[in-house]
């Protein structure tokens, strides 16, 4: 499996979730350069990290930092406490979690989420012009490569 599989099967689960808008995949900057974006939305950053390359089993682990945004304007601060809020987002955030694990285990797919039992989440909240309120997973994914080995052809002396 290689990352555009991977971030098309979170796209897949993304437009699926009830509650979520979609999926944006890109540098860190964009969630504020692009104006029609819809939100609750997963933002997955493209600088992903390649951390533990097996070349005997042919596997590697992606580190895929995903983040779930939703707006918290002026309005919902006097209205809805930021405990609330965040409530609301953990719950979107482990709906997808879950979902994007039992299709690896249901589905067969060639994925598995490292550590499960452990994964860390950030809260964050950003004051620019759309004013939103974001939770961070660095989510390490081991996948089966797809590098065939023994495939080059030396020229004889």
């Amino acid at each position: 499996m290689n990352i555009t599989q991977l971030i098309t099967e979170l796209e897949t689960i993304a437009q699926a979730q009830q509650g979520l808008s979609g999926l944006m995949y890109g540098e860190p900057y964009e969630i504020n350069s692009q104006r029609n974006k819809e939100y609750p939305l997963l933002f997955v950053d493209r600088n992903v990290r390649i951390e533990g390359m097996n070349l005997k089993t042919r596997q590697r682990v992606y580190q895929l930092k995903l983040t779930f945004f939703d707006r918290y304007t002026r309005p919902d601060e006097a209205a809805i406490v930021s405990e609330q809020k965040q409530r609301d987002l953990e719950v979107l955030a482990e709906q997808f979690l879950h979902e994007f694990k039992s299709r690896y285990k249901v589905g067969g797919f060639p994925w598995k989420i490292e550590n499960e039992e452990k994964i860390v989440g950030n809260w964050h909240y950003r004051k620019h012009q759309d004013r939103l309120i974001e939770l961070s997973y660095m989510l390490p994914i081991r996948c089966q490569g797809e590098c065939l080995a023994g495939t080059f052809n030396y020229p004889t002396p």
